[in-house]
């Protein structure tokens, strides 16, 4: 490979068009246990539209939809802006865009805010201390050209960078070296709200030189990954102190297995665990096939899975000086060099899509864990590589594959239509905030299925509301129901049966499919709501402020013409094409506006439905000892029923629960190094529907 150029320790990586259907929704949104994870940030009373004392606030674009969390979701852009599942693999060809404003190899690249940060780096004779940056769209291309933002203090390249945002933003750049000298200097500085790098930089230490290392942050700490002219097993754990971005002292933590430099590093902030992952590299002599990954334990450290204690997969081949990316599941192999001897620059892209457990999905024999996706234009190796907010992809610079560095920079997205989707997904949406003293009536989503029969595909709407955010947080996740089949979007609506007098609401999103290449979409979600009238203020001191010459019975003060006891008050006839258009004529008992399968006043005269688990997936090898379970729920269960046994279905019983309202139970602490099956099936008053099939999952002896 290029120029290891003799630095003399230690490590970096340098690196639809739908109905636009305005709905009007009154739920509150709710999650499976499983995806309680999302901690959240205070925000601002949501932008909502009134009509006298009827409103309604909405999110239907790309910038709605891309301040929510996802897993094995992304964003699409065929209207304003869809949820899908996430494409595995990339959507359409790389495409060239802006250029660097010199050569650049051995660069490192960074994207915070949808601005990107391309670091130091090394043009075929001279080292580098320039930061350009340049702005994206959430869903497309580079915005603007790039321009000077910063300099390092020294010249820079085979440097680690990574942003913290907890505290942060953060930028830290580690390591890296000039003219044969490896550096153990961290510099860091803050980003301003609008990206600029403004102040002095501050920096640390580590405790070795290092070039070709990997970096990640998890929480409040810097992890730096082998690295090192000959590779190294040393990883060190720095914590964050502060939102200044200052950090203490260095802690060795669990060694790779193996001697790494240039390889890959991510970390993926998972439902349950984080975890992280280290794909290729190499030592002195060879490349390495392998991927290696691991959990966190609570304090930060890395979690030892006993013998062996990293946990272990592989790539197609040995690969080096690769770029690789993470994003919402997905982690992507992009260019580098290939094969044992590391000999041949090329233009391959492989995706792997992360299961819940942290293992790699398996396709399948045919196809197994990494597909092969849409090729580089060109060949290149220590080149940048990021991620923005919103799912593109950017490789910059590299050497091409006579070894000379390049200004090119490339762009592939993951938000278009896709040969291959995740399985299943789920999506949380931003908290709704109407402010206080308000009254939520009616929750809408307006989403396309294109095909809902015998569960091929599903969407299932989840609400939950509260009137702080902490309370939110750790409330459960409701039904709101389950998409009616529509090819381009249909809108699913649930009227509460009583007005919800809380301040927040947030909805979950969970897809499915049994296609490998069909999405459920989620197109748009609204919610309704009513305020308070303002009272008409009165003097008691004067009879002309009494209502003589009015009817006592005209109720002035209150929504006059907007009745409160009809069910005008929501949004079912919005017309399609009118963003403008308020909630004030509007019946709800439109019997079209709502799939059969949604709750409604109708008593339901069946048993429910055989339900479908949601999670975890089947032969899923866990984590947690405490699992949680999920399930759609079938809109007219009262009640469910889960059975657990050890082994097979014909095991010892564990556990048999027979009253579970929600769609979701976590089990007490299972024994670690055990295999289980559960099944599910729910009731109501004309009796129970059929078991759910068994599903299997195993609990890891180093589970927690």
């Amino acid at each position: 490979m290029k120029a290891a150029r003799d630095y003399s320790s230690q490590p970096q990586k340098s690196m639809l068009t739908r109905n636009q259907i305005f709905i009007g929704i009154g739920a509150a949104l709710l999650s499976l246990s499983i995806l309680l994870w999302m901690g959240f940030q205070q925000i601002a009373v949501a932008d909502a539209v009134c009509n006298g004392l009827l409103c309604k606030t909405l999110h239907t674009t790309t910038n709605d939809f891309v301040h929510g969390k996802f897993y094995a979701t992304g964003l699409r852009k065929m209207g304003d802006g869809e949820v899908q599942l996430l494409p595995v693999g990339l959507s359409k060809p790389w495409q060239a865009t802006t250029s660097l404003p010199a050569p650049r190899a051995e660069l490192a690249l960074v994207s915070y805010n949808n601005i990107l940060y391309a670091i130091g780096g090394y043009d075929g004779s001279q080292y580098h201390t320039t930061i350009y940056s340049a702005t994206t769209s959430t869903v497309g291309d580079i915005t603007s050209s790039w321009a000077l933002a910063n300099n390092l203090p020294a010249p820079r390249a085979g440097a680690a960078a990574v942003i913290a945002t907890n505290p942060g933003p953060i930028l830290y750049v580690i390591g890296g070296g000039a003219n044969g000298n490896a550096s153990n200097t961290i510099y860091y500085k803050k980003i301003a709200a609008n990206g600029a790098l403004n102040g002095a930089w501050s920096t640390a230490t580590l405790p070795v030189d290092t070039v070709y290392s990997g970096a990640v942050v998890r929480g409040a700490n810097l992890y730096v990954i082998g690295g090192g002219a000959s590779g190294s097993t040393a990883i060190y754990r720095i914590p964050i102190l502060d939102s200044n971005g200052s950090l203490g002292t260095a802690v060795s933590d669990m060694a790779l297995p193996e001697s790494l430099s240039a390889m890959g590093a991510q970390v993926w902030l998972d439902p349950a665990h984080d975890f992280l992952y280290i794909t290729g590299g190499q030592d002195y002599a060879e490349a390495s096939a392998d991927v290696y990954y691991t959990s966190f334990n609570a304090d930060g450290s890395l979690h030892d899975n006993g013998d062996p204690d990293w946990l272990n997969s592989s790539l197609t081949n040995a690969f080096t000086a690769h770029g690789t990316i993470q994003y919402n599941g997905a982690l992507y192999v992009v260019g580098g060099k290939e094969g044992i001897e590391s000999r041949d620059a090329i233009t391959k892209v492989l995706t792997a899509l992360i299961d819940l457990d942290g293992s790699l999905h398996d396709w399948g024999p045919q196809v197994g864990k990494w597909i092969v996706t849409e090729p580089l234009p060109v060949e290149r190796y220590f080149h940048g590589s990021a991620a923005n907010s919103g799912g593109e992809l950017f490789i910059a610079g590299g050497y091409d594959k006579n070894g000379v560095p390049q200004t090119g920079v490339y762009h592939g997205s993951t938000t278009g239509a896709a040969s291959t989707y995740a399985p299943n997904g789920t999506y949380i949406g931003e908290p709704f905030d109407i402010g206080a003293n308000k009254h939520m009536t009616a929750l809408k989503w307006n989403a396309a299925v294109e095909d809902t029969s015998n569960n091929k595909m599903a969407l299932a709407l989840y609400y939950r509301t509260a009137n702080d955010l902490a309370s939110l947080d750790n409330t459960g996740w409701t039904l709101a129901g389950l998409s009616a089949q529509s090819a381009n979007g249909f809108t699913n609506t649930l009227t509460f049966a009583s007005r919800l007098d809380q301040r927040y609401l947030q909805y979950q999103a969970v897809f499915t499919t049994t296609y490998i290449n069909k999405s459920p979409r989620l197109n748009a979600v609204e919610l309704l709501f009513e305020q308070d009238p303002t009272p008409t203020p009165t003097r008691t001191n004067t009879p002309t402020a009494t209502a003589t010459g009015l009817p006592t019975n005209t109720p002035t003060a209150t929504a006059t013409g907007l009745p409160t006891n009809t069910p005008t008050a929501t949004a079912t006839n919005l017309p399609t094409n009118t963003p403008t258009a308020t909630a004030t004529n509007l019946p709800t008992n439109t019997p079209t506006a709502v799939p059969s399968v949604l709750p409604s006043a109708t008593p339901c005269t069946a048993k429910p439905e055989r339900e479908v688990q949601v999670s975890p997936s089947n032969n899923a090898n866990l984590f947690v000892r405490a699992v949680p379970l999920a399930w759609q729920g079938d809109p007219c269960k009262q009640r469910s029923v889960i059975l657990i046994k050890y082994d097979s279905k014909t095991g010892v019983k564990v556990l048999k629960k027979t009253n579970v309202t929600d769609n979701s139970f976590t089990t007490p602490k299972l024994t670690k190094g055990r295999t289980y099956v559960w099944k599910v099936r729910s009731c109501n008053a004309q009796g129970c529907g059929k078991w759910s099939p068994w599903r299997t999952f195993k609990i890891a002896k180093k589970a927690q």
